[in-house]
C-alpha cells in the first residue's frame, strides 16, 4: 500500500503542472481588463473564504458551534461560491 503513494503523488503533481501551464497560457492571452477581473475575483473569493474560516474557528473556540452540522470540509464549496460572487462583482464594476 505504501508503494502506491509516491506514484500517485508524482502523477498528481504532473497533472497539476500541466493544468498550471494551460491556465497560464489562457491567462496570458486575455486582455488587461479580463485579467483584472479574474485577479479581483480571486482576491474577493480568497478574502471571503479567510473571513469565513476565522468566523468558524472563533465560533468553535467559544463552543457556540459544533463540527457536526458544518465542518471545514464544506469550505471548498464556499470558496467556489465566493469566487463567483467576486467574479460577478468585478464584471459589473468593469462593465465587461
Amino acid at each position: 500500500m505504501r508503494g502506491c503513494v509516491p506514484t500517485f503523488e508524482v502523477l498528481f503533481a504532473h497533472a497539476l503542472k500541466i493544468k498550471q501551464n494551460d491556465l497560464y497560457k489562457a491567462f496570458s492571452v486575455m486582455d488587461e481588463v479580463k485579467q483584472r477581473v479574474q485577479l479581483e475575483a480571486v482576491v474577493i473569493g480568497f478574502s471571503l473564504t479567510v473571513m469565513l474560516m476565522m468566523l468558524l474557528f472563533l465560533l468553535g473556540l467559544c463552543d457556540v458551534w459544533s463540527l457536526d452540522f458544518f465542518g471545514y470540509g464544506n469550505i471548498v464549496g464556499f470558496c467556489w461560491a465566493f469566487y463567483f460572487i467576486g467574479w460577478f462583482v468585478s464584471k459589473r464594476k468593469y462593465g465587461v
